[in-house]
């Protein structure tokens, strides 16, 4: 889960109140999480957030000014080379947008800086 008060990953059971996102990767580049720099995402203030695709930083203003705390963007959240983290978070991807307060999609775009 990414908390917006830090912008960092935090590890938590399901919070009360999220936003989840649901958007179009495309043929670009995703900044994603990964072994090798998954600590330094956890720490305060550890997630490049300029360095993100538009619909990624858009989600996040808009989960942010609905008052949201936390937000589950799949290519941050899921650790992307751990095929066992992939196939654990697939499992619950039903679960993950069900119970999330708010679900943005972002679809329009062909790619994932389209916003």
């Amino acid at each position: 889960m990414i908390s917006l008060d830090d912008y960092r990953l935090v590890e938590t059971a399901c919070p009360l109140s999220y936003a989840a996102l649901s958007y179009v990767w495309g043929p670009a580049a995703v900044f994603k999480t990964i072994r090798d720099n998954i600590d330094m995402l956890m720490q305060p203030g550890g997630l490049p957030v300029s360095s993100f695709p538009k619909s990624i930083r858009d989600a996040m203003v808009l989960a942010k000014e609905l008052g949201f705390r936390y937000i589950w963007v799949d290519s941050l959240c899921i650790i992307q080379d751990s095929a066992e983290d992939k196939v654990q978070q697939l499992r619950m991807m039903d679960c993950i947008y069900s119970r999330a307060s708010l679900t943005i999609v972002a679809a329009a775009g062909s790619h994932a800086d389209a916003g």
